[in-house]
């Protein structure tokens, strides 16, 4: 052999030995600092877990191609658990106080070896033996009741999203082909936005302040109160809202070629009240809805007054 293959070949060695010592230094110090490097195997359910109990997030944005996600409150700790993703296909980032997981399955994302650490790419997975999820994918997000993350933004092609007993001033964004969309005792200063091509979308004891959708093929049954902007786009499907409040209080316009029901009454056509389809005022909410072939159900429910009012 010759003298320049030795070297070359002793380099080579050198390297290894210094890339195994580095692997074993970066393990033990994942471990210390609490940092997981693998997905847990939890009898089948692969489980990655982010701690977000000391870091300040303000946003967090999911984007996967097909996934369950649900938003939980109640929790001692605040922490989010992404279930059965192949680690080759997503990364998962946390700085400028955001949490941003991002699902692509490519071969850019496959071959891209040299990302940072939180990306699950690179030699690590290569030798994690530890098996593949083949389950459903699910992304459980953890909060306190005191939560202070005031955005979340869903962008899933296919699934179910769910948000459950949260008071706050959060906005929150859906995006996605189909699925099911549940928000049940929702209360939030701010607004939701749910946006898609075929989708139930449920609002069950919600308070929002603005209200926006888009979707093409809908089945929405509404129960709402604290509204000040209820707007809705769609083409065909059934949209029943249930609204706490004083019509007299809003904008109201309706148009469907399909049947319209307000307050009981039947119109063919479309529906306007106050005489007004101007954006919101001080004086004025509105309740904006177009449903080319929608069936269409409004109904105001005079709040109940308190014991004070009643004086």
């Amino acid at each position: 052999m010759k003298a320049m293959s030795k070297l070359f070949l002793i380099i080579a060695g050198i390297l290894v030995v210094i890339g195994a010592i580095l692997m074993i230094i970066g393990g033990v110090s994942a471990k210390r600092q609490g940092v997981q490097l693998y997905p847990k195997n939890d009898d089948g359910r692969y489980i990655y877990t982010v701690d977000l109990a000391d870091k300040d997030i303000a946003k967090v944005e999911i984007d996967a191609s097909d996934a369950d996600v649900r938003v939980m409150t109640g929790e001692d700790t605040e922490y989010i658990e992404f279930i059965n993703f192949n680690e080759n296909y997503y990364s998962i980032s946390t700085t400028n106080k955001i949490v941003k997981f991002e699902e692509r399955v490519s071969l850019q994302t496959l071959f891209s070896f040299w990302d940072g650490s939180y990306t699950f790419k690179g030699m690590r997975n290569i030798l994690n033996l530890g098996g593949k999820p083949d389950g459903p994918k699910e992304i459980l997000i953890h909060l306190k009741d005191t939560s202070k993350i005031k955005v979340f933004n869903f962008t899933i092609s296919d699934g179910d999203i769910s948000v459950a007993t949260a008071d706050s001033d959060t906005d929150y964004t859906v995006t996605m082909n189909s699925g099911n969309v549940v928000f049940k005792n929702v209360s939030t200063t701010s607004k939701v936005v749910i946006n898609g091509n075929d989708c139930k979308v449920d609002l069950e004891n919600c308070s929002f302040k603005y209200f926006a959708s888009d979707i093409a093929n809908v089945n929405m049954k509404a129960d709402v109160k604290d509204v000040h902007s209820f707007e809705f786009t769609g083409k065909t499907g059934t949209v029943d809202a249930d609204i706490e409040a004083d019509s007299a209080d809003f904008d109201v316009l309706i148009s469907s070629d399909s049947s319209i029901s307000y307050n009981g009454q039947t119109y063919n056509g479309n529906y306007s009240s106050n005489d007004k389809t101007t954006a919101v005022t001080e004086e004025f909410a509105k309740v904006h809805v177009d449903g080319e072939a929608i069936g269409i159900t409004i109904d105001f429910t005079a709040p109940e007054k308190t014991e004070e009012e009643t004086k």
